[in-house]
């Protein structure tokens, strides 16, 4: 993928102005206000089936104004970011202000990976609202990479928010931008998704975890064994837990195919282009319904597509 856009600033200004360790204040967010949190929504919510979901190589949505209040951010670039007047975005690549500065608090071989592997800011935004609808949701983001979306998310709610990741030098960055930060309701877990307790979450958090597995190109790096069987059996073990869950549970998928994501529960809203999905329990889990799904990605890997219904 070709390194996103940016918006016109001078960069080794902004790195030189921003200090990541806060002078004032817990947290982060205090960035994004209740006002600024809906323009974060890049398209109207809608109601999809799964037949309809396709995948493609991850894209930046477009962003809109996210004003930084906290002492981190130079003021000079506190209303600074790329706008899209339009309800659906643009289908190219770009990087927003926001990620760039965020991203800095990232060692530099960790900030490279961001626009195809870490969740941007605006979608963070509106996936923490779609996941905690009450104080104290915890919320399992599985495959967390360095941790942006929790943290940022943790920001944003009175959430708690646990990520897992297979990377021990991820989950190293991870905590150590929370003690940055200085974020407190978030956890990192060195570990692989089947040693996870689903039970001790409420909502859960998935941008294409298990895909590096089986698509030719975009993989992080070879720090982990990754193969079709990987994807089968790491698919098929989530798509059971979140089947155990509780009615009305409530599952954000970020990008793919959503094969991890069994037939129980029902897809409520799609934002950004539809590459962001709120899924909600509403019927009990059939394992043997399950089993007679084909995976979708598989498919997709081989260069098929499923229709789209507009």
């Amino acid at each position: 993928m070709l390194p996103g856009k940016i918006g016109t600033h001078d960069r080794a200004a902004s790195e030189h102005l921003l200090d990541l360790r806060f002078r004032e204040g817990p947290g982060l967010l205090s960035i994004f206000g209740d006002k600024n949190l809906h323009k974060c929504v890049a398209s109207k919510p809608r109601r999809r089936k799964a037949s309809t979901i396709r995948s493609r190589t991850p894209v930046r949505p477009a962003t809109h104004p996210i004003s930084f209040l906290c002492s981190c951010f130079p003021d000079s670039l506190s209303d600074v970011g790329l706008t899209n007047s339009e309800d659906e975005p643009d289908e190219k690549s770009f990087t927003s202000v926001e990620d760039e500065k965020f991203d800095l608090i990232y060692p530099a071989k960790i900030r490279k990976l961001s626009s195809i592997f870490w969740t941007p800011v605006a979608v963070a935004a509106k996936a923490a609202e779609l996941l905690v609808t009450a104080p104290d949701t915890g919320v399992l983001d599985i495959g967390c990479g360095p941790g942006k979306f929790c943290l940022l998310a943790a920001s944003l709610t009175d959430g708690r928010f646990t990520g897992v990741e297979q990377r021990s030098d991820l989950i190293a960055a991870a905590k150590q931008a929370a003690i940055e930060l200085e974020i407190a309701e978030v956890e990192f877990i060195h570990g692989n998704v089947l040693e996870i307790d689903f039970a001790a979450y409420d909502a859960f958090y998935l941008f294409n975890p298990f895909e590096e597995n089986i698509f030719q190109g975009n993989k992080i790096d070879r720090a982990v064994p990754l193969s079709p069987g990987l994807f089968k059996k790491y698919t098929s073990h989530v798509s059971a837990q979140l089947g155990a869950r509780a009615i009305d549970t409530r599952v954000v998928s970020y990008m793919g195919y959503a094969d991890d994501i069994p037939s129980c529960y029902t897809c409520e809203s799609t934002h950004f282009g539809d590459d962001l999905k709120l899924w909600i329990k509403e019927r009990e889990y059939d394992a043997e319904l399950e089993s007679l799904k084909v995976l979708r990605s598989y498919h997709g890997s081989r260069g098929w597509s499923p229709p789209r219904k507009r």
